[in-house]
């Protein structure tokens, strides 16, 4: 907090204990004074906006002011995969795909709709889990359609599933992009829209995990 900032409160609460003190403040500053000068009170030593990247030991602080949106599965049905989906057809520039297990037909279309108004996709997905799927597995059929698509081997498993919406909006979560997760599992999305802070820790995130893993056969 700054000494501007402490000033003004020291001012203010000598104002306040006085008789008709708020009422005072009010005719001279308006609401928004108080308003602010409450939060400055109230407010936590971090804030949400001020995020941890755990591998740097650093705090990331910023102004960003997130909208958060959050639904699960199986119930309300399929209230987790439109969540997923509208996160993708938010995209306007590029969109970042980590995929431990991706299956989802919807989730794939998806992209592909994205892909076909222009945006840039790219897609991690673990190398072990979706060739093996019986042909489930919707990676050829996105890389086919214009995605980008690299499996990562590196790890016994490639366990993140994210996306990163034009390194602003995050989806994460517990949510697979398989049908089970949108039917038959207790799962978890959420959407961090406007967090540009955090999507800038994941998309350096995606950007280790493209640059370690290798095209698709």
């Amino acid at each position: 907090m700054s000494r501007l900032v402490l000033l003004v409160m020291v001012i203010c609460a000598t104002v306040m204990s006085a008789t008709n003190g708020e009422q005072l403040l009010r005719g001279l500053w308006g609401d928004r004074l108080l308003e602010f000068l409450t939060d400055q009170l109230v407010a936590p030593q971090n804030r949400p906006e001020d995020l941890v990247n755990a591998d740097a030991g650093k705090t990331v602080t910023s102004g960003d002011r997130p909208l958060i949106e959050v639904a699960f599965a199986p119930y309300p049905e399929d209230a987790a995969l439109r969540l997923v989906i509208k996160a993708i057809d938010s995209g306007a520039r590029t969109i970042e795909v980590a995929a431990y297990e991706f299956t989802s037909k919807p989730v794939a279309d998806a992209l592909i709709r994205a892909v076909q108004r222009g945006v840039k996709v790219h897609l991690v997905a673990d190398a072990q889990e979706n060739p093996g799927k019986g042909g489930r597995s919707r990676v050829e059929y996105v890389a086919a359609a214009g995605v980008a698509v690299r499996f990562d081997d590196v790890y016994p498993i490639m366990h993140d599933k994210f996306i990163v919406v034009d390194t602003d909006t995050v989806e994460t979560g517990s949510f697979n992009f398989t049908y089970g997760a949108q039917r038959k599992n207790a799962e978890n999305v959420l959407v961090l829209w406007h967090a540009a802070a955090v999507a800038r820790l994941y998309a350096q995130h995606f950007d280790e995990l493209w640059a370690e893993s290798r095209p698709i056969d």
